[in-house]
């Protein structure tokens, strides 16, 4: 049965920050740095499902703001095992747009399964860990607060994004857009002339 999930890919320094630190616990696994907004779900009704997900996101025209500032550790099923993760702080539109995510699909999905907690807690996974010295190590070490802007939001069918939301040109993305360099350049320019900010690894810079 396939199996979705939606979220939001991590670009730029956020990308690179949380990347690096993925090296230095396994050089061997893939990764790609997001966040998860709707966790893994089953659908008969695929259609209806990527129809909802594009009303959704066509409600929210204004920047949405989120910070990644900590790690943190779930407990997962199996006792030894920890999930490690860079904490999200998010505003009220994010979380109001998490919200109406789950709302409005609510009649269309049946999750895999229960939440990890009751409490939503926006999270980037960076390792499902069973060793406490690794997880120690990670907990450790300094993490240098990065603010980001959400630019698009994916869904994701049996671990491949199928169709992404750019909320900077408000406009459904296919799999070939998704991916398109050039397109996505657009999206940067278009970021930059509503916000007046420019993106660098340093956070983010004012025109003015």
């Amino acid at each position: 049965m396939n199996k979705y999930y939606i979220g939001t890919r991590l670009r730029g320094f956020s990308k690179k920050f949380l990347t690096e630190r993925k090296k230095l616990i396994s050089l061997e696994e893939e990764y790609l740095p997001h966040i998860t907004f709707v966790r893994p779900f089953f659908t008969k009704k695929e259609e209806d499902v990527l129809q909802k997900f594009k009303e959704t996101c066509e409600n929210f025209r204004e920047p949405m703001k989120f910070r990644l500032e900590n790690w943190g550790i779930f407990d997962v099923m199996k006792k030894e095992e920890k999930i490690v993760y860079a904490g999200v702080n998010s505003n009220k539109s994010l979380d109001l747009f998490v919200d109406s995510l789950e709302k409005n699909l609510t009649q269309l999905i049946l999750y895999e399964s229960k939440k990890i907690s009751d409490e939503r807690v926006l999270h980037a996974t960076l390792s499902v860990e069973k060793d406490s010295r690794i997880i120690e190590s990670i907990l450790k070490e300094e993490f240098f607060s990065i603010d980001q802007y959400l630019l698009r939001t994916f869904i994701s069918k049996n671990k491949k994004i199928i169709t992404e939301y750019d909320f900077f040109l408000q406009r459904i993305l296919n799999e070939e857009e998704s991916a398109d360099k050039n397109l996505f350049k657009k999206t940067i320019e278009t970021f930059k002339e509503k916000t007046g900010l420019t993106p660098s690894k340093n956070g983010f810079i004012s025109k003015n």
